[in-house]
């Protein structure tokens, strides 16, 4: 009888200690599961380090004139100065 209290005793306590140890352990887990595995970015993710060279050389430039962003190749060009429209061109000062 007293043989089995022991065996027991030492079931509920190596029971509470495993939990101390094992639910800690499992957090531990799900926290740098979540960090670091669940973070791969999107296949379709097209960047700027994956633009062809192409797409690299049309780039976005402000008009002289109004300050608005127009892109390389629909900017109008009076020497080196670059416009977004022909009435900006045209009230350039």
């Amino acid at each position: 009888m007293l043989y089995a209290s022991k065996t027991s005793l030492f079931l509920q306590i190596k029971g509470k200690f495993m939990l101390r140890i094992l639910i800690p352990l499992l957090i531990i887990v799900w926290v740098l599961w979540r960090l670091f595995l669940r973070q791969k970015p999107p296949k379709d993710n097209h960047s700027y380090t994956q633009q062809t060279p192409k797409e690299l050389e049309d780039h976005m430039i402000v008009c002289s004139k109004c300050q608005t962003y127009v892109s390389s190749k629909d900017a109008i060009y009076s020497g080196a100065v670059a416009y977004c429209s022909e009435t900006c061109l045209k009230d350039k000062r």
